[in-house]
């Protein structure tokens, strides 16, 4: 799950502060959704945009050379959350959630220990959302919609993210440090919709109109026929 691209490169740019000051960094974690690791401009993709992601990059570190030890959605958040393999933390599906001795030893927790304003936006992916961690909670379990059936007035959720991280920022103390967590759900398809699985920004909505995006060499069916008939099926 190359999510954790994303959450290395944010968190290491905005920790910098010397661990000798006097005032604990402000952190805040981004991490993207089912994005391959060379699905950015800075890994070298002739076609795709990502100049945000790319300015990260050229200012901080980029790992070129890292992996994931359990590439399913769920468990990967949990090892990102905890710093442990699938086999410690025990995450084996989508709708377990973090035990109470997990959320207090979870990056949420140590932080709260620690005096910082917490806030986390966006998709939890664990079961249900640690929302007691949080002085800032606008987290959803599960996969969340781009657009709100309910409330078409509503603007896309990416942009409506984008909004309450700067509310977020407006509304942090001046005397305690911050961490905000962001977990986007794009790029993920939008599970059920045939239609329109990728709904875009509106006005991103052209970017890629005259562009022809190849496929991935391993997308071929010859691939998938090699797979295990569990993972076929499953």
């Amino acid at each position: 799950m190359s999510h954790i691209l994303s959450f290395a490169v944010a968190l290491l740019i905005l920790s910098t502060a010397s661990t000798t000051a006097a005032k604990p960094p402000n952190l805040i974690v981004l991490i993207t959704d089912d994005q391959r690791a060379d699905s950015l401009g800075c890994a070298g993709s002739p076609v795709l945009h990502t100049p945000n992601i790319d300015k990260l990059a050229q200012q901080g570190v980029r790992f070129t050379n890292a992996f994931v030890t359990t590439s399913i959605c769920a468990m990967s958040r949990a090892t990102m959350m905890l710093g442990q393999y699938q086999s410690r933390h025990g995450i084996n599906d989508f709708e377990t959630s973090l035990s109470p001795a997990q959320r207090e030893a979870s990056y949420f927790g140590r932080l709260k220990q620690a005096g910082y304003y917490l806030g986390f936006i966006g998709k939890w992916g664990v079961g249900q959302p640690a929302r007691e961690l949080f002085d800032f909670d606008r987290g959803f379990p599960r996969q969340g919609q781009y657009f709100d059936p309910k409330h078409p007035e509503l603007p896309h959720l990416t942009i409506r993210m984008g909004n309450q991280a700067m509310k977020f920022l407006e509304g942090c103390p001046a005397d305690r440090p911050f961490c905000l967590s962001i977990s986007f759900k794009a790029s993920h398809v939008q599970d059920g919709d045939k239609e329109t699985p990728f709904p875009a920004e509106p006005d991103l909505a052209h970017l890629y109109a005259d562009e022809t995006i190849p496929p991935y060499p391993l997308s071929e069916p010859e691939f998938f026929e090699k797979l295990p008939p569990f993972l076929q099926t499953n």
